[in-house]
Formats: structure tokens, sequence, C-alpha cells
């Protein structure tokens, strides 16, 4: 930062030396050309200097010339500007402490100028400013930009035929100007009217046409621009303007929309400027900020951005941005769209940073993770932007996040899940059970095989057994909860973490409990807020870019989280479970059921239940591609296992499994068997359910307390880890020793017992007499809940974020959450009564082509109106058909978002123009937002299914 006063004899030599150095030749200056001075190759001896002819092909080096004209001609001279002193940004807010005595004409035109209108400041003889509003000045009082261009021609300080032109004179102008005044508007004291001067601007204008044409650095916007960079990359840009979207109130059908609906905004990295759209959560945040104080001036640190209208790159400087008198939303745009790019912003990836904050792409870093184990890892890039965003800010929708910091509290086994239409036994399969599940698939194949071959003269088929099925996709899920300035406040988020085909490092070793990771490159799909104050849960999805850092800090908080990761008795859990969950402590934000450590000895095992196949079952099997004919037969059943430990207390534990036989074939070969397989998929051993048997039960759910039954009914779910002896390092050896010197008792003959022994093995009797006597006589309901639903809702949710996985940022982008099923068509011959444009917050609830819905009425008998949403094609479609009825010259709209408004005002007032009832026929099907079937607030729930229509036509006339 350079202040203009009179220069010291010191200063005048170094200033001199750098005149001298800038004077050399851009080629003399390179750092490929070293230490020695660039010397051009001498001209042919056959080739004389007075024939013009022969030197029209040569190089410009090989003329006669002297130093100085050669510097003249290749290279603009530098601009000599006066510098007296160089001060850093942080001394300057140190040092500018009171306002002091300001100029209050010159603080109304600084508090006047804006990015937009910079472009009319022009600067008097005495340093005073104007703001000419039809850039219409006298110029033997003022200097304006045209003026400071005719300058620095005149001074060949730029040339135009390197691309010095008035219109990017125009631009750097506008960028210079801002910069200056909010400078001078924030510090005053030292900076108010010696920082926005006329030689200041040519300064840092000759600064950037060196740097900008003669050495090509390009800024970030015009690498984005010319396509020549990413626009994922993280960055920092400026908020120049915020330009709502502006609705026509003429055509408009529905005025209810919010204020930060479409909005947009102009963001720039100080040398060029791009628009900018953000998501409907990031907009609603921004408007917010803008309302309460301007957002103008601000700086955002985006990443993952998307650019939109640009197939091919684009000069920033041909731009509309630039080109164009006024900003416009860029939604608005009617020409043409490859002169109107913008940037796509998204909610989870952008944050506000401080002002300090350099603008411009981030510089990554390398860093040397240590492995504590043998060797050091190589070195790996790092950033620092967007490091540690919170959880509880994170919204569904908003894409993907760059980096959270979480700490680790669970991890569970392996588990698989298969594809929902190629399902042979249960969907999600833990390590043990993948052997059976490959022997099950082995004879599905051959059964595939022996049908495909029926035609030939073999009584079965002996050939491959391979059959066109995916595999089963492995995964992990993990506990985090967030360490992000945890604050008990305003809550913490914690949630599920759904790792997708990990690797061997991350199971040998590499994510460990207890320990804190930067996780970088997730989606989120699922939350529940609890709102202000309360904890947030959440469920994340990896992705294909996904890792994870270790953070080495102090041990100390880690020791915490191991510490609570212990084996807790019955009694303790009942317990904890009635005053947390129960009594509203942690309330309803808790999306999943508790989980928790204990180590129990079986009291009896319930009758194997055969359980009835729900709705929810049938709906995912419609959706099976497998053949119906030797598709397996699934029978599924519960057993309840009840157990206890030291403390005496009961526990239910509910164990879901199930058993798929294969279709008989008849055989006419002797030697071949004809009776039908059956295969058994359940959680653990035969003989690990046995009376008296001491378990250790890693990750049991916590369904509720019963306090009729006194039991605290539990569920095994696919990632509990069984474990039937635990090492000595596990937190369960001291109660499993413990509880299996108890339990041996309970074995022994009554004449062996001992009189330590005598309590435990009375009590055993007593809790197994009591559940055979009172809970199993009566109609045990083991659940207040449908725990069948719970499961087929978490292979929802497992099946939304293995589509986050494999789709990567577009899952989210998207995120309608429609259930990939195949849907069941029906036909309505229903009457139109009302078409309405669909706008609003609510617009994002449904799929992107779904642009109005309409209220129906079905038949003569049905007096209730049904909603039926509409896609764009469709309603082109009941155009066509209005249009042969009632004949019209309406316009027909471009698929833009405002025209979609008036594309529904037309066939409206076609609509209404029909006297008689117009009828056609609708070809419906049914449509769930999983994402909202689930959720806490009964308005997302109620509108979680709905109805959308497929097709139309008119209705057929009965002959």
């Amino acid at each position: 930062m350079y202040l203009n006063s009179r220069l010291s004899l010191n200063h005048v030599a170094l200033q001199q030396k750098k005149i001298n150095k800038a004077l050399k030749p851009a080629i003399v200056r390179s750092k490929m050309t070293g230490k020695k001075r660039f010397h051009p190759p001498a001209a042919s001896k056959r080739i004389s200097f007075n024939d013009r002819k022969s030197l029209q092909h040569m190089d410009h080096f090989t003329a006669p010339r002297s130093k100085k004209q050669k510097v003249i001609d290749t290279e603009a001279q530098p601009f000599i500007y006066q510098e007296s002193m160089k001060i850093s940004l942080t001394t300057l807010i140190s040092l500018d402490v009171n306002e002091g005595d300001n100029e209050v004409p010159r603080l109304q035109v600084l508090n006047s100028i804006t990015a937009e209108n910079a472009l009319k400041v022009c600067f008097g003889q005495d340093g005073t400013l104007i703001l000419s509003s039809d850039e219409s000045y006298d110029t033997a009082l003022f200097i304006g930009p045209r003026e400071l261009y005719r300058q620095l021609k005149a001074g060949n300080h730029i040339l135009k035929k390197t691309g010095a032109t008035f219109v990017w004179f125009s631009n750097h102008y506008r960028w210079i100007v801002w910069k200056l005044a909010a400078m001078e508007r924030s510090f005053p004291r030292l900076l108010l009217a010696n920082y926005l001067t006329k030689d200041q601007v040519l300064k840092q204008m000759t600064h950037r046409y060196q740097r900008d044409l003669n050495d090509a650095q390009r800024s970030i916007v015009k690498k984005i621009l010319q396509r020549d960079a990413s626009s994922l990359s993280c960055m920092v840009l400026c908020v120049a303007a915020v330009l709502p979207f502006s609705v026509d109130i003429n055509n408009a059908v529905d005025q209810q929309l919010p204020a930060c609906w479409n909005m947009a905004l102009v963001l720039t990295d100080g040398w060029y400027s791009v628009y900018a759209v953000p998501d409907a959560p990031l907009a609603s945040v921004l408007w917010k900020l803008h309302a309460k104080s301007s957002l103008v001036g601000s700086k955002l640190a985006t990443w993952n951005a998307l650019l939109q209208n640009s197939t091919e790159g684009i000069d920033p400087l041909d731009c509309a941005i630039v080109c164009e008198s006024k900003w416009r939303n860029p939604l608005l745009a009617n020409e043409d769209l490859t002169q109107w790019p913008y940037l796509q912003l998204r909610y989870n990836s952008t944050r506000r940073v401080r002002f300090d904050t350099r603008l411009g792409v981030e510089k990554l870093h390398y860093v040397t993770p240590v492995n504590s184990r043998h060797r050091k890892r190589q070195p790996q890039l790092s950033f620092t932007l967007l490091k540690s965003v919170p959880l509880k800010s994170l919204e569904v929708g908003g894409g993907m996040v760059r980096s959270v910091r979480i700490r680790v509290t669970r991890i569970s086994p392996v588990l698989h899940l298969q594809a929902k239409e190629w399902t042979l036994g249960p969907r999600i399969l833990c390590e043990e059970q993948l052997p059976l599940y490959f022997q099950l698939r082995s004879e599905y194949a051959q059964a595939v095989m022996r049908k495909k071959h029926q035609h030939e003269d073999r009584d079965e088929w002996s050939g491959d057994d391979q059959i066109d099925v995916p595999l089963p996709i492995p995964f992990i899920k993990v506990d985090v909860e967030c360490t992000h300035n945890p604050s008990k406040d305003q809550g913490i988020g914690c949630g599920i973490l759904t790792i997708w085909r990990p690797n061997e490092d991350l199971l040998s070793g590499g994510l460990r409990e207890g320990v804190e990771y930067y996780a970088s490159s997730l989606t989120v799909n699922w939350k529940l807020d609890g709102g202000r104050g309360q904890d947030a849960s959440l469920r994340l999805s990896s992705t294909k870019h996904s890792g994870f850092e270790d953070i080495h800090e102090d041990s100390s908080a880690n020791s915490q989280i191991k510490q609570q990761r212990v084996c807790v008795d019955v009694q303790q859990a009942t317990t904890n479970y009635r005053a947390n969950f129960e009594d509203g402590i942690n309330g309803r934000r808790n999306e999943r059921r508790p989980t928790i450590d204990v180590c129990v000895c079986v009291v009896l095992v319930a009758t194997r239940e055969n359980q009835e196949v729900s709705s929810a079952t049938k709906k995912q099997a419609d959706v099976s591609l497998l053949d119906p004919e030797i598709k397996p037969q699934e029978t599924r059943y519960v057993e309840h296992v009840f157990v206890t430990d030291q403390s005496c207390h009961l526990m239910s534990i509910r164990v879901s499994g199930m058993e798929v036989s294969m279709s008989k074939k008849k055989s006419n070969s002797p030697l071949k068997r004809s009776a039908s397989s059956s295969f058994v998929f359940r959680r653990g051993s035969k003989n690990i359910w046995k009376v008296g048997a001491v378990l250790c039960l890693s990750g049991l759910e916590v369904s509720h307390y019963d306090e009729q039954l006194r039991v605290l009914d539990c569920v095994l779910v696919e990632s509990t880890q069984i474990v039937s002896y635990p090492s000595k390092r596990s937190p369960f050896w001291d109660h499993f020793q413990l509880l299996q010197r108890e339990a041996g008792c309970t074995t022994r003959n009554s004449s062996q017992i001992s009189s330590k022994c005598t309590g435990f093995a009375k009590d055993f009797t007593q809790l197994k007499k009591y559940v055979e006597r009172d809970i199993l006589r009566m109609d045990f309901v083991p659940s207040q809940e449908c725990n069948e639903h719970v499961e087929v809702v978490e292979q929802e949710r497992l099946t939304q974020d293995l589509q986050a996985h494999e789709e990567g940022e577009h899952a989210t982008i998207d995120g309608d959450g429609k259930a990939s099923e195949i849907p069941n068509h029906l036909c309505w011959d229903a009457k139109v009564v009302k078409i309405m444009p669909l706008v609003g917050p609510n617009r994002f609830m449904f799929p992107g082509d779904v642009v109005a819905f309409a209220c129906v009425n079905i038949g003569t008998d049905d007096t209730t109106f049904r909603t039926l949403y509409l896609t764009r094609e469709l309603m082109l479609a009941m155009q066509t058909l209005l249009q042969e009825a009632e004949p019209s010259d309406h316009q027909v709209y471009g698929a833009t978002a405002a025209n979609n408004i008036a594309f529904v005002q037309s066939i409206t007032e076609i609509l209404n123009k029909l006297k008689a009832d117009f009828s056609v026929r609708f070809e419906v099907h049914q449509s769930t937002n999983e994402r909202l079937i689930n959720s806490w607030k009964p308005w997302e729930r109620l509108n979680a299914s709905y109805w959308m229509a497929v097709s139309v036509a008119a209705i057929p006339t009965v002959k």
C-alpha cells in the first residue's frame, strides 16, 4: 500500500534501480535465461541491411537499432510512481483506531461509489472526486476513464496491440476504483484523500497490464471462463452486487414467492467478474444476511461450483456482464446464453470468510502425515479453506461438503448391500452370511441355465453357474460426531457416515475409534435438526473422492471418548434409556436408536414366529428382476431371546432371520436328488443362542422399555457384533469373566451349587419362570413401533447413500429423493379444474422437470379434488389438446423459469374459454419422496407421496 509524498534520497536510488530493471526486455528478465544477457541471433552475411525486401521476413531483433529503440518498440514503458511508505493491512488495521476529522463531501462521494457505477468516477485537478451521472463532465476540470486511457497510450505505458483495449481498461478501472474507494471508507484516518487518486489508479493499471497481458498471469475467473481451469476449485470471490429475480406482476399467477427466489450475485476476484446463482438453501441464508446488513463487499469461499451456459471457452470481456451497461439476473436472459455464463454455488461448499482473506484460487500446500506404525508416508496436498465445516450447518440438497472435522465413536463390521432388483435372501448381509449367499446364488444360476437350455435333450444343466447379477457392495457404517468448535449452547452435529467400498488401509487401522479426522468430499442424504440450541442428526455418505486426514493433537480429548466405549449392565442401560430418551433430554432429534455394549447370559429362547409379508416388503419385491418362475421362496421369522446379567434385570433381544428355499425340480436320474435346497440366514450359529450361554454384544440397538412387563426391548441389527469369547484387552473381559463364573453355576446340579452362586442361580431361575409364565403366555408386543418398517427404511436410506456415492455430486444436486422403482400406472378420466405453477420453496421437494400441478376431479361420483403434478412435456401435450378444442394464437414459450409461469397462464386462459367441461385421460403413478416420508415434520410426511402424470390423451369415444 503506497502513499503520495516526497521521496528521500535512498528511496530515489532504490526506485531508480527498479526502473532500470523494468526497462530491460521481458525476455532478458525471464528465469529461463539465467544471469546471462540474451543476444539475438546475428543476421546472415548474405543479407544486406540495405536490402529492404530481404528484411521483410526477418525478425525485428535483426535490424540495426539501438538498445533504447528496441525497448520502445517491443515493450511498454513503466509508469513512474513516487512511493513513500509500504504498510501491511494488519498494521493499518491496528493504526486506524479513530476516524478523526473527516472530509464530509468526499465521504459522501465514497459512500455512493459502487461496483456498478465505478466507471463514472472522475478525478479533479485538485484531487477531488465526482460521480458523473450521465458521463458528461468538463474535461478541462476533471479526468475520466477515457482521458486516463489516452494518457497511458500516449505515454506508451500500455499497448493496444497486446490487448489493452478500452474495454479491457474499463473493466479494470471499475474494480480498481471500487477497491480503492472501499479502502478509503474503511480507513479514513490514514487513507482519506490519499489512496483513491489518479496516480494510484494509473500505477495499479500498469501493474495489471504487465501481469495480465505481458506475463499472461491470468486470474481464476478468467481461466474458468476460458475453460482453462476447473470451476470445482476452491476460490475466494467478493460479492459486488446482489440481483433479485424480478417477476412480471401482470403475468404472474402466484405472487407468494420468497424474496430470495432465483436470486443472483455478481462475484469478482478483483480482476474480472462473473454471475453466480446460489441454490435454494444458500440463497435463503444470503438473502437474510443481505437484509440485515448489506452483503456487498463480503468475501465468499466456494468449492465445487458448476459453470453453466458455457460449453466452450469465452473471453471474460465478451460476456454480457462486461458488455451490458447494467447488470441483470442471468436467469432472465433470453438472447444468446453463451454470453451469460454463471456459477452455480452450493450451500454445503460455500461459506463467508474474513475480509482480509486473499482473493483468487486457494494455494495448496504439502503435508507429510506420520504413520506411527512403520514409516513416514509420502507428502500429500492439503488445504485450509473450508477445512472444518460444522455438521449442524449442512443441509440436504446442498451439494457435497469439502471437509468436516469429526470424531469416530463407533465402527461397524463390513456389511454388504445387494441391489434392490437382484436381491437373493436378506438385502443387507454380514460377513458370516456371505458363504451361504454365494451357495444360494450358485443354485439360482443353475436354475436359470436349466430353464435357458430346456430345448436341449438334457436332464440337468451342468455347465457354468455364473449369472449376470451384480455382486453385493461392501460398506461400513461409522458413528461420528462433530468436533468443530463444540458449544453446548448451539448444539453439535452427530450422525452416521456410510463408507462404500472401503479400502484395505481403512479396514486395517486407517480408521480408528476415538480419533479425530478431517473427512472430505461427503454428501448429506438426511438431516433431523431440533433447532437452535439442539443437536442435529445427519446421514452422510462417502463419494469416490472421499478421504480421511488424521488430526494429530493432544490425545486427552480422545481418551474421554474411549472411556465411553465400555460395557454396561442391563440395569444401567435401562436407566440411561429412560433418562435420556423417554424424559425428553435428547428428544426427537435422535434419528436412530441408541446403541449399547452389553455382556449377557441367555435365559430363554422363545419359539420362532413367522412374520407376515407387509406392504413395504411387497413393494420392494415388485421391483425385483428375478425370474418369478424360479425365484426363491422367502420366509421371514423372528426369535425373541431373553437375557440378563449380574444386575438380574431382564432384556429381550429381537433376532430376525430368513429362510430361503429354491423351488423343487423333478429329476429322472436316480443319482440326483429332487428335494429343494433350503438356506437359513441367521445371526450367529445354531448353538450360540442356548440357555446359559454368555455372549458379548457390541452395537445392540435399544428399541424401548416396556413398563408393564419390565423388559428392555432391543434389536439385533446387521451391524451388531456377536462375540462368544472376547480378548483380554476388550472392555467385555471383566464382565465376561464374572458373568461366566456365575452363569456356570446355573448349569450344574443342585448338589454342586456353592454358597457364592446361590444368589444368582435363584434369580436366574425366577427370571426364567417369569418369562415362561407371565410373558410368553401373554400377547407379547416386543416393540412399540414397526421394526420391519424401520428395516425397510434403513435399506432405502442405504440405497440413497449408494446412489450419492455412485453419482457423486449429481445425486445431491438433483435431490428429488425418488425411489428407483417401477411404478404401477393408472388411468384417470379427470376434469381439469385449475392449473397452478409450482413455485416457492415447495418446488425443490419435487423433480426438476415438474413445473405445475393441477386440481382434477375424477368421475361424477367423486366430489373431492385430487392434486396431480405435471411436467413440461405433459403441459405441452395438454396445450395441443386444448388448442384442438379451442383454437387460439397463444405463444409457445421457451424452457426458462420465468416463462413457466406465463406458460401456465396461457393454458389457464384456454381452459376459461371452454364453456363445456373439459376432461382428458391421464396416465398417472404414485411417487414417494423417501427423505420426507420419515421426517418429524407433519407437513413433510403429508407431502411425501404424490401423484405424477405420465401422459395425457383425449378420452376415446365409445361407438
